[in-house]
Order: structure tokens, then C-alpha cells, then sequence
């Protein structure tokens, strides 16, 4: 996933990002990063992943102890874990962009995230 290029969302606005607001004109996706609105980054991002075609929503974890626990509405084609943050992977946007939208709500392993400051180098 790239994080060059990222497109900042309030997190109550997520549930209304469709696949072409992060298609830009020359065909790269940008990276949705979830915000708290303009001051902090919840370090939830949702993008492509360029090797492989498949959407990706990568989530910051406090605790290196932080584990996922299944949900039976997530779709997650596979996902992918370290001490640092928890890679998802899906075959479509929709997939990916509802288990980014609800995983507040069907994850409470993730409800303690590190947050970031969004600087505007």
C-alpha cells in the first residue's frame, strides 16, 4: 500500500467514499486514511495493494499482544500480522471499505490505537 498520496476522511464520513474518489486520473489509488477531522490520523488506512490487485485495510495496534478476532461479517480474504499493525486483504472494494466503516463497532480489540498527527509537509 502506498502512503504518498493519501485522501483524509472524518470517520463519520467514511461509510461515503466510493471506489473513484481514490482512483486518480492515471490510474494509482490513493491511500484513505481515517481522521478525527483535521488534526489527528487514527492510523486506519484502506488502499490497494499494487502486487497484487487486492484492496488492503492496514490497522496500528497499541500492544504488539493485540490480536484479531474474527467477525462473521468481515469478508477478509486473508490478513496478515507483526508487532507493529494488522494487514487485511479483500478481492473487492466493498468488502474492504465496510470492514474499515465498522470495525469500531465489530472489533473492540482495535478501539485502543495509536493515533498520529497529520502534518502538511
Amino acid at each position: 500500500m502506498q502512503f504518498n498520496k493519501k485522501l483524509f476522511c472524518h470517520w463519520d464520513h467514511v461509510r461515503f467514499v466510493r471506489e473513484e474518489h481514490l482512483k486518480q486520473e492515471d490510474g494509482t489509488f490513493l491511500t484513505l486514511s481515517v481522521t478525527n477531522g483535521n488534526e489527528l490520523e487514527y492510523m486506519i488506512f484502506l488502499g490497494k495493494d499494487d502486487s497484487t490487485s487486492e484492496y488492503e485495510v492496514r490497522v496500528y495496534k497499541c500492544k504488539s499482544t493485540d490480536k484479531y478476532v474474527p467477525h462473521k461479517y468481515d469478508n477478509v480474504k486473508r490478513f496478515e500480522e507483526n508487532d507493529e499493525y494488522d494487514s487485511f486483504f479483500f478481492d473487492e472494494y466493498e468488502s474492504a471499505h465496510d470492514f474499515a466503516d465498522w470495525i469500531g463497532y465489530r472489533h473492540p480489540e482495535y478501539c485502543a490505537r495509536p493515533v498520529r498527527e497529520i502534518t502538511t509537509d
